[in-house]
């Protein structure tokens, strides 16, 4: 039985993907030892779904539509740096999200309400919007007072703002050079009158 990994998630436009990628292009001067995401690959989580059987992706497409059917388009906004954990040795650098987290929450409880009832494993983690920047290869050391300089200086400066206007299931395919992104199936989200109060 072959499986493909599958993950939810909302991609930033192209004019934040360059400002995210023009911020890792300075931090790789300074912290070696990180893997840093291409530019191409920024995206925020929504829900990671593991390995899922080939028989049954047509059933989750069909439950993620279901869930996303009365979900609507919304404004996102990306500014400053944080890392996890937030004290001693750094695993994954990040972008915040300032603006949108409400709608963001909103498609993340829509999708899992729908997911765990169908029957697909339910994320461990509780939803945290953010964008990866870089994992802190594993024979690296990065610790939280190296990376605290960096974070003053983006504390506040944005990214930049784009419209959340869809959801896109895409397969992660892993590969000696980093995962390779597939996009599956695209949900749109229509445009209305109170979505741009979804903060």
């Amino acid at each position: 039985m072959s499986s493909l990994r599958l993950f939810l998630a909302v991609e930033p436009s192209a004019a934040v993907r360059s400002s995210l990628a023009d911020c890792v292009t300075g931090l790789r001067r300074r912290l070696p030892g990180v893997k840093w995401v291409p530019g191409e690959n920024f995206h925020i989580t929504l829900r990671f779904l593991g390995n899922i059987p080939d028989e049954r992706l047509p059933e989750l497409c069909a439950v993620c539509g279901d869930a996303l059917r009365r979900q609507t388009a919304f404004s996102c906004a990306a500014a400053g740096l944080g890392a996890f954990p937030r004290s001693g040795r750094v695993t994954v650098i990040w972008a915040d999200v300032i603006r949108g987290r409400r709608g963001l929450a909103g498609l993340v409880e829509a999708l899992e309400s729908r997911l765990r009832d169908a029957g697909f494993v339910a994320e461990p983690a509780a939803f945290r919007a953010h964008i990866t920047l870089g994992r802190v290869r594993r024979r690296a050391t990065v610790h939280r007072r190296d990376l605290s300089p960096h974070i003053e200086t983006w504390q506040g400066r944005e990214f930049g703002q784009w419209r959340v206007d869809r959801v896109t299931l895409f397969q992660s395919t892993l590969t000696a050079d980093g995962p390779v992104y597939s996009a599956l199936k695209h949900w749109e989200l229509p445009a209305s009158a109170s979505a741009t109060a979804k903060g």
